[in-house]
């Protein structure tokens, strides 16, 4: 996942305008963690609200547009994928583990003045062979700062380019 990917870069957290506002936690979120891991700002929290999260979702988008953030067409990271309506989830089976789980996945990517980079990850989660419970969100935010998304950006399109 992008996500974890761009987790492993290197950089300083103090590069980033901290007073963006980006990782605000939803009001309504609770086990909210926040760290910092090799240049990047990370939040995660859950939610109670059912699926597809209209509510908290809303609000995030509403706050980061707010405080200067802008939604980018598709992903930062592979800018020729355009993004999918933001109501759009997608499912997927994750049979990572000892038990396969269902995954209702949606993500958002954003970007500010400053071309500091914002992806959102929201997620539903269940048991694959229990009854559905789509009642939880779980929401992961990564702030990574200009040159580190920029840096990630070029490494990313020469390994595209090595193998045309």
């Amino acid at each position: 996942m992008i996500l974890l990917a761009v987790a492993a870069c290197g950089g300083s957290p103090n590069d980033v305008n901290e007073k963006s506002k980006a990782l605000v936690p939803y009001p309504h979120s609770r086990d909210v963690k926040l760290s910092k891991v090799n240049g990047s700002i990370q939040l995660e929290y859950w939610v109670d609200e059912a699926y597809p999260g209209p509510v908290a979702i809303g609000w995030i988008s509403k706050n980061l547009t707010d405080n200067g953030w802008e939604k980018l067409p598709g992903s930062y990271f592979n800018p020729q994928v355009k993004s999918v309506n933001p109501n759009d989830w997608v499912k997927v089976i994750d049979a990572r583990g000892s038990e396969e789980n269902v995954v209702y996945q949606s993500s958002s990517d954003w970007k500010d003045h400053q071309n500091n980079v914002l992806v959102y990850g929201f997620e539903y989660r269940y048991l694959r062979h229990s009854q559905a419970n789509l009642q939880r969100m779980q929401v992961r935010a990564i702030l990574i700062p200009s040159d580190i998304a920029k840096s990630q950006l070029e490494t990313g399109q020469k390994l595209l380019n090595n193998f045309k």
